[in-house]
């Protein structure tokens, strides 16, 4: 059942949303709802992912950050620049909290 991690394998699980374990079953069973186990294989997804969360938030304070700063320079304009930042804020959270819990996940599961 476990499949050999290399390099390639490990991204492509992440962003397929995959077991560590197995690479088969998926981890998310919605936006931000985990599953409480692999269906494949019963590996168990009930990790802590307190780091997980604070990483997030620096993740999208520094994808967000750089494009307030940019469009300041750029005297884009205080409600372009404002909305700007809250539309990228808006898609950048959820992929963020999805993107870090899965790598926080991986980091735990032992081979």
């Amino acid at each position: 059942m476990e499949k050999d991690a290399t390099a390639g394998a490990l991204v492509a699980g992440i962003a397929k949303n995959l077991c560590p374990r197995c690479f088969e079953g998926k981890v998310f069973r919605g936006l931000f709802k985990i599953g409480d186990e692999c269906p494949v294989c019963q590996l168990s997804f009930q990790l802590d992912y307190t780091g997980a969360r604070w990483l997030s938030y620096y993740v999208v304070l520094f994808t967000v950050l750089p494009v307030f700063l940019g469009l300041m320079l750029l005297r884009a304009g205080l409600p372009f620049t404002l909305g700007a930042s809250l539309l990228m804020l808006l898609i950048a959270t959820p992929l963020a909290v999805r993107l870090v819990t899965l790598i926080s996940l991986y980091l735990e599961v032992k081979r």
